[in-house]
């Protein structure tokens, strides 16, 4: 039957849906192809009716599970598209940034003001804390550094065209003197190496105050702390540091390149992983939607039919045991009688043909489900 040929979606489909359908085995056989009732049609009757409602439920989750990972393979593909863009981009010597902080360095220069990115004065120099840290700065690691007496001018250009500047920053570089010995050295900032006075004082203002630590205690008991795996505590509250692609390496494009990548290699794996999923999940929508499509039984009716022959049965049973009861006897006032039933029997089997074709109705549709079973099976052994 086409509906076994559910049973290589085990991991796909449900429990309560695989139970029915190993129901199901018991069946064959109960109709045969040339539409005959080998047994009962009644336990057959009752999971028909249920069937569809079921693998209805199925289709539903199914959509749900394609439409989650969907949403996964758009956001990857973005991701890769962007790291790909990051490699071409460091290929040629250029550090990966963003459209508008690349615009507003471009402004700044026709200004005569050198600006330079955070992410190119210092870097992570302990891998193992690298995700938390950049994942923390964020986009904090494009900020542009420039000299104090220059501050004041970058301000009013980046005001200027702040609506086309969106997501940009420039540091404070008048108040460098104010941070350059705050930070605590106990704090992050052990795992950063860092070649500019300007960078440094905004990354004590940043960093100085967060501890790194390892357990769920040390997290709690420090007012400010992250660990290396992402989770982060800051004013009061306890969060995760969404992990992002490594910039902070300083002006070392050769380290940035591999970086970016190694990460555009493992998120390539991870998107050809959930797009295989996504196939399978198509196959398994593919062919319930068959299986409900070829389940389109008139459940009454076949139960009826099946009611009827039964009854006819019994019914020409016992006339051919009367007849031959009466043929015993050599009485030929009886003739007239057998003649009668003779008729009787005529007329039964009138409504019993009619009955056949209903049956061979029925037959035919379970007919259609046996002869796709075999293709079927090998298009599920293609997909494995």
């Amino acid at each position: 039957m086409l509906l076994s040929s559910l049973t290589a979606f085990k991991d796909v489909l449900s429990k309560e849906a695989i139970a029915l359908i190993d129901e199901f085995a018991s069946f064959e056989g109960l109709i045969s192809e040339n539409g005959k009732i080998e047994g009962n049609l009644k336990p057959l009757t009752q999971k028909l009716s249920s069937l569809n409602a079921i693998l209805d439920k199925e289709k539903s989750l199914v959509f749900g599970q394609r439409s989650e990972l969907n949403r996964t393979i758009l956001n990857l593909k973005d991701e890769c598209k962007q790291l790909e863009s990051d490699v071409s981009s460091l290929k040629g010597g250029v550090s990966p940034l963003s459209q508008n902080t690349k615009r507003l360095i471009a402004l700044l220069k026709d200004a005569n003001i050198t600006a330079t990115p955070l992410s190119h004065l210092a870097e992570v120099t302990d891998r193992k804390w690298q995700d938390a840290i950049e994942g923390y700065l964020g986009a904090q690691r494009e900020a542009l550094i420039v000299e104090p007496e220059d501050a004041e001018e970058s301000i009013r250009i980046f005001r200027a065209h702040r609506r086309q500047l969106m997501g940009c920053r420039v540091v404070d570089t008048t108040q460098t003197r104010l941070w350059l010995n705050r930070g605590d050295r106990n704090s992050t900032l052990r795992f950063i190496r860092c070649n500019n006075d300007h960078a440094q004082a905004y990354l004590n203002r940043r960093l100085g105050g967060i501890k790194p630590v390892d357990t769920e205690r040390e997290l709690l008991r420090e007012d400010s702390a992250m660990t290396a795996d992402g989770m982060l505590k800051l004013a009061g509250t306890i969060s995760t540091i969404r992990s992002v692609p490594h910039m902070m390496v300083g002006i070392n494009t050769e380290g940035m390149r591999d970086s970016r990548e190694k990460q555009l290699a493992t998120l390539s794996s991870e998107l050809m992983s959930f797009l295989k999923a996504d196939q399978r999940l198509e196959q398994a929508d593919s062919l319930l939607g068959r299986v409900m499509a070829n389940n389109q039984f008139d459940v009454e009716s076949l139960g009826n039919a099946g009611h009827s022959i039964t009854r006819m049965n019994q019914e020409l049973e016992a006339i051919e045991a009367e007849i031959e009861q009466l043929q015993k006897h050599d009485d030929t006032d009886l003739q007239e009688r057998i003649d009668e039933l003779k008729e009787r029997i005529a007329v039964i089997e009138l409504e019993q043909k009619k009955l056949d074709r209903e049956r061979q109705q029925i037959s035919e549709q379970f007919g259609a489900l046996n002869s796709q079973k075999s293709q079927l099976k090998l298009c599920v052994v293609s997909v494995r």
